[in-house]
């Protein structure tokens, strides 16, 4: 009976280190997961936030699209509606700009989102399941904006999401960090990439 003890301690001064470490490290790996890279457009990075504020971020989101599967990258872009009055017309323009140009782009993975919310895109939703995938990584900006309601439709839905902080902009790291323990206690995950 006493050898059972021996045994169990250890496994569990020994084994579950090993165990948990190996569970830790597939939660942090980026395999069979999709990176979505929300909003990084151009007048977004540069003139609302600034060049300055949002080059660690850039170059973060970089290194995960280096490092993940290239066909596993998605990139989406936020469409705006105009409302335009002149004295001969009332018109309604959509505006679509540009990615930023500092922003690694490996693919033609690009979709457009209506009211800052990515799951508003019926051909990212397509992409997602043509590819059987459950598992999302988000990047990009901002954190208490359009990451906060993609992540939030996209745990209703009933997709794993992941957040990678060095990876998200915020309009202040403060306020970065309050919404990612949001939406952390909401279901979402941390993802760590070393």
């Amino acid at each position: 009976m006493r050898s059972i003890y021996v045994i169990a301690g250890f496994i569990d001064v020994f084994l579950f280190p090993i165990v948990h470490s190996v569970a830790q490290g597939e939660a942090n790996s980026l395999d069979n997961k999709i990176v979505i890279v929300v909003h990084m457009q151009n007048a977004y990075s540069k003139n609302e936030l600034s060049e300055k504020s949002t080059s660690d971020e850039i170059a973060e989101i970089n290194q995960i699209i280096t490092d993940v599967d290239p066909e596993n990258v998605v990139y989406l872009k936020a469409m705006h509606k105009v409302l335009n009055l002149t004295l001969k017309k009332i018109y309604v323009e959509e505006i679509v700009k540009d990615l930023d140009g500092r922003l690694k782009i490996v693919n033609e993975n690009n979709f457009i989102d209506h009211g800052g919310d990515i799951f508003t895109s019926k051909e990212l939703i397509k992409f997602l399941k043509d590819k059987n995938i459950n598992q999302i990584v988000i990047v990009g900006r901002v954190a208490n904006e359009c990451i906060k309601t993609s992540t939030l439709s996209g745990l209703k839905i009933g997709y794993d999401m992941y957040l990678v902080s060095d990876a998200i902009v915020g309009k202040s790291e403060k306020c970065k960090q309050k919404s990612i323990r949001k939406l952390v206690s909401k279901g979402a995950k941390e993802l760590t990439i070393n």
